[in-house]
């Protein structure tokens, strides 16, 4: 069973145990030599079944785990698994989160892998919601966007958690923290969409953006605060990774007027890397576009990642599908948080990438360089 970035935790803090720990006891070295696997007893049995023959860690599986069955082993395994003996109890006992692809079961009180959902009296809420991390009145070039209202200073707003686990955050340190590790200060809709408004007449404020984190782990303030925003005709922009589920982009996309979206790679191997869904991030910028947002993407390319002709070129193959119109932001890596080896890309590669995906699109723009 393959680990994906960030599951080592979610699963130590399932166990009860640190990360350092659960690796020591619980993870072997995989023989490509790449990513780390999880052991089995010596029977062949996984070690995450306790002695009643279930699932230890159900709510914090790792990605792989939940995709029953393997496209490498034989797919009746998902019918033999001991681990979902029980699962029709399980489900009586547990809640859902369907924010996200990952689709998190939850027992009362506890987190999912975000760190900003948790589940509560049988049903998942947003346990980061009003809960501000970070405030800033930003260029609307930041988020990045080049063509929506330039020249405009918006009010910035994050929380913290994040559905992803890419080891090149820059806002690591809210990302990937939950309530008990990060300083939050609480809020309310209509104060913050008060506060926008005051910086409108003041500063020239376009309305609120929703950033920093993954504000899509929070999808519910982000709705309640872009109903005030809209009640007082300013505009709600969104800064998100675009890996949710479709309900929850289908219930935002009439408030939204704007969106940055991340293309992160090129298919679900990159996706695989980061902890994410491929498929949903690209379902997201289509459903935005085609329900009148104005989107842009933006694509970090990553030395030895994603930085090859084919990548980028794949990359904006999807975006000309939604429209050859649709802006790219083809952005320099500088490292960060546990991608420290790696040097920042050359600039002379994220220019060259630019020039290919302009063979596909009209409007391509470098960033960080």
């Amino acid at each position: 069973m393959r680990l994906r970035e960030g599951e080592s935790a979610a699963l130590a803090a399932a166990l009860g145990m640190d990360e350092r720990t659960f690796l020591d006891e619980h993870t072997l070295l995989a023989p490509d030599r790449r990513s780390l696997v999880l052991r089995d007893h010596e029977d062949g049995s996984c070690e995450m079944l306790g002695e009643d023959g279930l699932c230890r860690v159900h709510a914090a599986k790792p990605a792989q785990c939940r995709e029953f069955p393997f496209s490498w082993r034989n797919p009746d395994s998902f019918r033999t698994c001991p681990g979902l003996r029980a699962l029709a109890r399980e489900t009586a006992e547990t809640s859902i989160c369907e924010a996200c692809p990952r689709r998190c079961r939850l027992a009362d009180g506890q987190t999912g892998a975000c760190r900003a959902r948790r589940a509560e009296g049988g049903r998942v809420v947003c346990a980061n919601y009003g809960k501000v991390t970070s405030l800033a009145l930003d260029p609307i070039e930041k988020k990045p966007l080049a063509f929506f209202r330039p020249g405009s200073p918006v009010l910035s707003i994050g929380s913290f958690g994040c559905n992803l686990r890419c080891p090149f955050c820059q806002n690591h340190s809210i990302s990937q923290a939950g309530a008990d590790a990060v300083e939050w200060t609480e809020t309310t809709p209509a104060a913050l969409a008060d506060l926008a408004a005051k910086l409108a007449e003041e500063r020239g404020n376009l309305g609120l953006a929703y950033t920093y984190n993954e504000p899509l782990v929070g999808w519910e303030f982000v709705r309640d605060c872009a109903r005030e925003i809209r009640a007082r005709g300013l505009a709600n922009v969104l800064v998100s990774n675009g890996v949710a589920s479709p309900a929850v982009v289908a219930e935002l996309a009439p408030l939204l007027d704007a969106a940055n979206i991340d293309l992160k790679g090129p298919d679900q191997a990159f996706y695989d890397w980061v902890g994410g869904d491929f498929a949903a991030a690209c379902a997201t910028i289509r459903a935005l576009h085609e329900a009148g947002v104005h989107v842009e993407a933006t694509t970090l390319v990553v030395p030895g990642r994603n930085d090859t002709d084919e990548a980028i070129d794949a990359v904006a193959a999807f975006l000309a599908s939604v429209s050859p119109d649709l802006p790219l932001h083809v952005t320099r890596f500088f490292p960060r948080w546990r991608l420290l080896d790696a040097g920042p890309t050359p600039v002379a590669t994220v220019r060259r990438l630019a020039d290919v995906a302009r063979r596909r699109l009209r409007r391509v723009l470098v960033g960080n360089c």
